[in-house]
C-alpha cells in the first residue's frame, strides 16, 4: 500500500513539474523576439508563483522517487524508477547550473531598474535552461509511467 501512494504522489508531482516546464517551452518561441522593454517587466512579475510552487513540487517528486527506489530495491521496477530520479536529478542539475544564475541577473535588473547590454546572453541561458530542465523531466516522468506498467503481481 505505501507503495501505490509513494507512485501515485510521485506521477502527481512529476506532473505538475513536467507542466510548469512545458509551459517554459511553449513561451520560447515568442519571449526569443521581445525587446528588454517587454522581456524585463514579463519576466520579472510572471514567474513569481513558480518561484514558490516550483521547488516544492520538484523536491516532493525526487522524494518520492528516492523513497520509490529504495521499496523497489529488487523488484522488476526498480530500474525505470532510479533512471526516473536520474533524468529529474539532470533536470535540477541544469537548473542549478543555468537558469540559478540567469534568476541571480535578473535580480539585480528588478534591483537597480536597469537592464544590461548582455541581457540577451543571460535570456537565453534562462530560456534554454529551462527548456533543457524539460527534456530531463519529461524523460524522468515516462520512465515513472514505465516503472508503474512494469509493476509486477509481487509489488
Amino acid at each position: 500500500m505505501k507503495i501505490r501512494i509513494l507512485r501515485f504522489l510521485a506521477l502527481v508531482l512529476a506532473a505538475l513539474t513536467v507542466g510548469m516546464k512545458l509551459a517554459h517551452v511553449l513561451e520560447l518561441g515568442p519571449k526569443l523576439a521581445w525587446d528588454a522593454e517587454l522581456y524585463f517587466p514579463v519576466q520579472t512579475t510572471l514567474y513569481r508563483a513558480f518561484a514558490i510552487f516550483g521547488p516544492i513540487v520538484d523536491l516532493g517528486a525526487l522524494l518520492c522517487l528516492v523513497a520509490l527506489a529504495i521499496l523497489l530495491r529488487g523488484k522488476p521496477s526498480f530500474g525505470f524508477t532510479v533512471g526516473a530520479l536520474i533524468a529529474m536529478l539532470g533536470s535540477l542539475a541544469i537548473w542549478l547550473l543555468a537558469v540559478a544564475p540567469a534568476n541571480g541577473h535578473l535580480i539585480t535588473w528588478l534591483a537597480s531598474q536597469t537592464v544590461p547590454e548582455d541581457w540577451m546572453r543571460w535570456r537565453n541561458q534562462w530560456q534554454f535552461g529551462q527548456a533543457g530542465c524539460f527534456i530531463f523531466d519529461f524523460s524522468g516522468f515516462m520512465l515513472l509511467v514505465l516503472s508503474v506498467l512494469r509493476v509486477s503481481r509481487d509489488e
